[in-house]
C-alpha cells in the first residue's frame, strides 16, 4: 500500500469514527471501552521519528463547528476560571473540552490529539453520558493515564450536583463517580486541583443557586477517584461569581485555592486565598490578596503556583457599581471586560498574604494605537486598549532552568472611554504573553494567537472565551477560544500553540527559540518508564558535555554525563536513582543537555 493511500485511509477512518459518541456510558466507576477507536501509540512514539508528536507550531486547529448552549451561553469558555485545556505531561498529549448545545443534550465534550503512525489529528469526540443533563462548566487537570476533569450537571430546575470522570489513554477508558448528593441544594461550578502528594481536590459552591450567600467546600480523594470525602473550606462565600480556582506548590505540595468575596461588606469585590498544608484537610482563614472598589471590581482569578512559593494570579477587573449589582459587565454578549490586573505574593507560615507585584498585565507601553475607522473620536487619554481584557488566564511551566509564566486573554484592538462605559472599534482577538521568573523582568510584550482577517472584522469576527493549560510543557503552551459572529452562538471551537515560545533555554519541542545547530536531545524512550529509560543525543561536534537528570522543582536528581565527547550520537541509561543510588518517587523528571552554550530539556515521567 502506498504512503498516500495509508495516510488517506486513516484519515477516512478518522472521518467515520467521528460520528461515534459516548453517550451511553454507565456512571458510578463503571469503567467503559470505546469500541472502535483509532490506536494512540503515544506522542513520543521512535518507530515514527516524523510524526506529528504535537498540533503543528502557529497553526490554528478547528476542534469543533458549530457549537452552541443556546442564546445567553457560548461555548467553550463561557464560565471562566474552568480549565477547558489540560496537557497530561506523562502521555505528553494536549486535551480539550467545550459544551454542546440541547441537541447534544448539553453535553461536556472532549477530543485530544493523537497520532498513528506519522499522522497526527484530534480524536473522535467524547460526550457525558445521557444518564447527566445539562452538563457543564468542565475543569480539566493531566494525569499519569490522560486526563481528569470535573463538571457539574442538573437534577432538578435550578439544583445541580459535580461529577468527576477520569480518561485513561493508554485503554481508552472513562470512569465515572458522583461527587455530591441530590439533596436539593446545588454544588456548582467545580474546579479540579492535585498536591504533589498526589491528593485530588475538586473545589465548588455549595447551596442555593439564587442565593447570594453559599459555602466554599472541596471534595478530596487520595486513592485517584475511587472514593471521596467532603470538607469545607469557607462559609458565608458572598457573590453573584462564586467561582474558584486552585492550585498547587509543585515543591510542598501545598494546595491554594482563590476566589472573589466580599468579606468587609463594602459591595466590592476583593480577591481572597487560602492555604492548606495537609492535603485539604484544614484551610487558612482567608487572607485578602486585593480590594476591589466601584467600577472595578476583582473578580475571576486564575492562579498558579511557582518551585519557590510564590503564588502568581491574573484578575479580571469588573466595570460594575457593586459586586452584588449583577453579573460580569461587558460589550454585550461578547463577554467581560475590564483591567486584566497581575499579582504576585506569598503566604507566610500564619497564612498572612505579603503581595510582591500588583500591576496591569499589559501595560499602555506595550501597545499602539489603530487608526479609528468606525467613528470614535480618538482621545490619546481616554485611549482604553490596555485597560479592557477578557478572562485572563494563568498557565506555568516548570522548567530546570526557571519557571516560565504564560497568560492569555481576549482584547480588542482598539478602544475609547465614554461617560457610559467603553465603545469598542474593530474586532477581538485572542493574545498571550510570558514572563521568564528566572530573569524576572516581568511580562513581554503581546503574542497574537487567534487571527482574525479585515473581512472578519466588518462582519463582526471575534475570538473570545480563551483558555490555556496550567500545566504548560517545555514545548510552549496550548490555548484554546470560541469563535463567533456579533458575540451570537453558534460558536467554532479553535486551538493554537502560539509560534512565541519560551525563552531560548533549550526548550523542547520545535519552538523557533529552541537551538538546533550543534546538539539534538531525542525524548526519553520508553516514556513512561519503570524501572530505566534511554536518553539520546547527538552532536556535531566535540566538546564538552553535560547530560542532567533534574526534578520539577528544579533541582539536580542525578549527573549522567560531565566531560568532553566527539562528534557522534549518544545513548545513555537512566534507571531512576540518584546521585548516592537511591531509587527516587515516582513523577516527571527532566533530562537536560548542555553543549557549547547551548541546552536542550525534555521531560520523562517514572512511573512505578
Amino acid at each position: 500500500m502506498t504512503r498516500a493511500l495509508v495516510v488517506s485511509s486513516l484519515f477516512a477512518a478518522a472521518s467515520l469514527l467521528s460520528t461515534a459518541s459516548f453517550a451511553h456510558a454507565s456512571i458510578l466507576r463503571t469503567a467503559q471501552p470505546v469500541s472502535g477507536i483509532l490506536p494512540s501509540i503515544g506522542n513520543e512514539s521512535s518507530e515514527y521519528p516524523g510524526a506529528a508528536n504535537y498540533p503543528p507550531l502557529d497553526s490554528i486547529q478547528t476542534i469543533e463547528v458549530g457549537c452552541d448552549r443556546g442564546t445567553d451561553f457560548q461555548c467553550p469558555t463561557d464560565y471562566p476560571p474552568q480549565r477547558h485545556a489540560a496537557f497530561s505531561q506523562s502521555t505528553d498529549t494536549y486535551y480539550v473540552f467545550y459544551e454542546w448545545n440541547d441537541a447534544r443534550n448539553f453535553a461536556t465534550t472532549m477530543k485530544y490529539w493523537q497520532t498513528v503512525g506519522p499522522i497526527g489529528f484530534w480524536s473522535i469526540a467524547y460526550d457525558t453520558p445521557d444518564t447527566f443533563t445539562d452538563t457543564g462548566r468542565p475543569s480539566a487537570l493531566g494525569t499519569a493515564d490522560g486526563v481528569s476533569y470535573v463538571f457539574h450537571g442538573a437534577t432538578g430546575d435550578n439544583e445541580y450536583n459535580t461529577h468527576y470522570a477520569a480518561y485513561d489513554s493508554q485503554t481508552s477508558q472513562f470512569e465515572w463517580t458522583a461527587l455530591s448528593p441530590q439533596d436539593g441544594t446545588s454544588d456548582v461550578f467545580p474546579y479540579l486541583a492535585r498536591s504533589s502528594a498526589g491528593v485530588l481536590a475538586s473545589f465548588y459552591a455549595k447551596g442555593e443557586i439564587d442565593v447570594l450567600t453559599n459555602d466554599l467546600r472541596v471534595s478530596l480523594s487520595d486513592d485517584d477517584g475511587a472514593t471521596w470525602t467532603d470538607h469545607l473550606v469557607h462559609a458565608g462565600w458572598q457573590g453573584t461569581w462564586r467561582q474558584p480556582t486552585a492550585a498547587a506548590d509543585p515543591s510542598n505540595g501545598d494546595l491554594y485555592v482563590s476566589y472573589a468575596d466580599d468579606p468587609d461588606n463594602d459591595l466590592n469585590a476583593d480577591i481572597m486565598i487560602q492555604r492548606s498544608t495537609d492535603g485539604g484537610l484544614t484551610w487558612s482563614t482567608p487572607a485578602v490578596v486585593a480590594s476591589g472598589v466601584a467600577n472595578n471590581q476583582l473578580v475571576l482569578p486564575s492562579l498558579v503556583v511557582d518551585s519557590q512559593h510564590q503564588v502568581h494570579m491574573t484578575v479580571q477587573g469588573n466595570i460594575t457599581d457593586t459586586y452584588t449589582s449583577g453579573g460580569l459587565r461587558g460589550f454585550g454578549a461578547v463577554g467581560p471586560a475590564g483591567l486584566p490586573w497581575y499579582i504576585r505574593g506569598a503566604l507566610d507560615g500564619d497564612g498572612a498574604w505579603t503581595t510582591d507585584t500588583i500591576e496591569l498585565l499589559n501595560s499602555r507601553d506595550n501597545l499602539s494605537a489603530v487608526a479609528d475607522s468606525c467613528g470614535l473620536s480618538i482621545d490619546p487619554v481616554a485611549l482604553a486598549t490596555d485597560t479592557i481584557s477578557g478572562l485572563p488566564q494563568l498557565g506555568i511551566a516548570h522548567n530546570p532552568a526557571g519557571d516560565v509564566l504564560y497568560a492569555t486573554y481576549a482584547q480588542p484592538y482598539y478602544a475609547v472611554a465614554t461617560p457610559e462605559g467603553y465603545n469598542i472599534c474593530g474586532t477581538w482577538q485572542v493574545w498571550m504573553q510570558t514572563y521568564d521568573l528566572a530573569a524576572d523582568v516581568s511580562w513581554g510584550d503581546r503574542t497574537l494567537v487567534s487571527s482574525i482577517t479585515v473581512e472578519e472584522t466588518l462582519d463582526g469576527r471575534s475570538a473570545i472565551y480563551p483558555g490555556i493549560t496550567q500545566d504548560v510543557p517545555a514545548s510552549g503552551p496550548g490555548i484554546i477560544w470560541s469563535e463567533m459572529d456579533n458575540a451570537l452562538a453558534p460558536a467554532t471551537v479553535l486551538f493554537n500553540r502560539p509560534l512565541e515560545g519560551p525563552p531560548s533555554v533549550g526548550i523542547e519541542g520545535d519552538s523557533p527559540n529552541a537551538p538546533t545547530t550543534k546538539i539534538a536531545l531525542d525524548r526519553p524512550a520508553p516514556n513512561p518508564f519503570n524501572p530505566s529509560t534511554m536518553i539520546r543525543y547527538r552532536l556535531s561536534q566535540a566538546g564538552p558535555v553535560r547530560l542532567s537528570v533534574y526534578d520539577v522543582a528544579g533541582r539536580v536528581v542525578r549527573r549522567l554525563v560531565d566531560g568532553s565527547q566527539g562528534a557522534g550520537e549518544y545513548g545513555v541509561h537512566w534507571n531512576g536513582t540518584d546521585e548516592t543510588g537511591r531509587a527516587v518517587a515516582s513523577g516527571v523528571y527532566f533530562s537536560r543537555l548542555e553543549f557549547a552554550g547551548e541546552t536542550f530539556t525534555r521531560s520523562m515521567v517514572l512511573a512505578k
